[in-house]
């Protein structure tokens, strides 16, 4: 029975590493001892890479701690995160006073 990539251990699932690419270019891997990865970010296929053990951390922990580090910069700078996140002033101005007044 095949198991799903998820279901396996962390250390079964490091045994292998696929890199697709031609002989030619495998012949010249192996001579050198170098291999080029590609970023994440450019892979065509979500489940090529698992974030989270690329980068050992767990993104939903991270994403809370920056979550809670921009209410509080919306709440107290909201033109300082309007210029970060690329945001209408006006917009960023209308939720601070909004999460300010206990409206949110």
């Amino acid at each position: 029975m095949l198991q799903n990539s998820k279901q396996m251990s962390y250390q079964k699932r490091h045994k292998i590493a696929f890199k697709y690419t031609s002989l030619a270019t495998a012949q010249e891997i192996i001579a050198s001892r170098t291999l080029r990865l590609g970023r994440p970010t450019e892979m065509n296929d979500p489940f090529d890479v698992y974030i989270d053990d690329l980068f050992d951390i767990e993104l939903s922990k991270k994403f809370n701690a920056i979550k809670a580090d921009l209410v509080l910069l919306l709440s107290h700078d909201p033109v300082k995160f309007a210029e970060k996140m690329g945001v209408p002033v006006d917009a960023a101005l209308a939720c601070s006073t909004s999460i300010n007044d206990g409206t949110i």
